[in-house]
This record gives C-alpha cells, structure tokens and sequence, in this order.
C-alpha cells in the first residue's frame, strides 16, 4: 500500500530529502505514561491504607475496631483496584494514540513541491509547489537544542502547518531551498525558450 507522499507523487517527480522525527519525541509519552500510572498506583494505595487504619477513636489499642465490616472494605479494595486499573488502561490507549500520531508525520521535498502531513482522523496536510511556500520557519526551544529537534512551520497563501520534533531541520531547509533554487532556474529556462519560440515563429 502506498504512502501518503507516494500517493502524492506526480509523474516524472522524485523525492530529495525527508525530514524525520526523533526519538525524543517519545520520551514525553514515556514519562508521562509512567507518571499517571505510579500516581494512580500511589492514590490507590493510600486510599487503602487509610481506610485500613480508620478506627473507632478512644478504645484502648487492644480493642480498636474498624469503622469498615471486612465486606465494606472489601468493596472500598476493589473499587480501588478498578480506579487503578482504569488509570492504567487510558493512560496506555492515550500512549498508543501520541505515538501514533507522531509516526503518521510526514514531510519531504521533491524536485517540484513541499510535502507533508499530520494527525491520523483529523489530519491536515500540504501540498503545494516550491514557488507558493510564503513562509517556512525554524523553532527550536531550549530541550530542541539538547536533543537535537526543532519544530518546523511552513505556510501558503492558504494554510499553515507545523511539523513537531524534526531532527534534521537545518539540513531539509537547505534542501528546500537548493529544490527551490533550481525549479526557479528550471522555470525561467522554460519562459525564456517559450519566448524565443514565439519570436522565431513571428
């Protein structure tokens, strides 16, 4: 099955460089997932815990009794557990859903046009000739210069879209701008033999 760039290819057109996603990209997610899990896990137990411990205040210790029957407890444990395990269920589902997301990025250059898309249901995407890109910026925040990614943000005349954890972002501007360069050339190479043409036949 072909890709979203390959369905986009025209005849006679090839690709010049992709522009990737990093592998920190991922870490958030990691670290997020781990970190609604471990405080999931935390609440539930220190539910338990207090409830373990709620006694009848002013028995001596030998004769402390809980304010729970075992079958109270028992339901307050499972709805704990439940509480828990829902956690742990979303928070996976919204991992997966962030990953995909991210790998479902796509973004090249071509000799003739600029390339990419993101979002899986609701995606946006471009397409648009080298010659009708108003604006392509680079912005990397301080974790981009540790790690290596920038975010990439190109806009047209009717859209704008940004492209999130690139990690060659310098490099696949160069070669936008060296594809740009020589269509330009290319461009004008064909208007000066058009005009020449139409000379020759007056």
């Amino acid at each position: 099955m072909k890709d979203y760039v390959e369905k986009n290819l025209r005849e006679n057109e090839r690709v010049i460089a992709k522009c990737h996603i990093t592998w920190a990209a991922f870490v958030p997610i990691v670290l997020r997932t781990i970190l609604l899990i471990f405080a999931a896990w935390a609440i539930a137990r220190l539910v338990v815990e207090i409830i373990v411990d709620f006694r009848y205040p002013g028995l001596p210790e030998e004769g402390q009794i809980s304010y729970f029957g075992s079958e109270e407890w028992g339901m307050i444990s499972g709805a704990a557990s439940i509480f828990f395990a829902t956690v742990i269920v979303v928070s996976l589902i919204s991992a997966v859903v962030s990953i995909i997301k991210l790998l479902c990025i796509k973004l090249v250059v071509t000799d003739k046009k600029i390339i990419g898309k993101t979002g899986v249901i609701y995606s946006k995407a471009i397409d648009a000739y080298l010659e009708k890109i108003d604006n392509f910026a680079i912005d990397e925040s301080l974790w981009g210069r540790v790690f290596g990614y920038s975010t990439i943000t190109i806009g047209t005349t009717s859209i704008t879209l940004r492209f999130p954890y690139m990690q060659n972002a310098v490099e696949f501007k160069n070669k936008v701008m060296d594809c740009y360069d020589a269509r330009r050339t290319s461009l004008m190479a064909e208007q000066a033999m058009l005009i020449n043409t139409q000379e020759t036949a007056v």
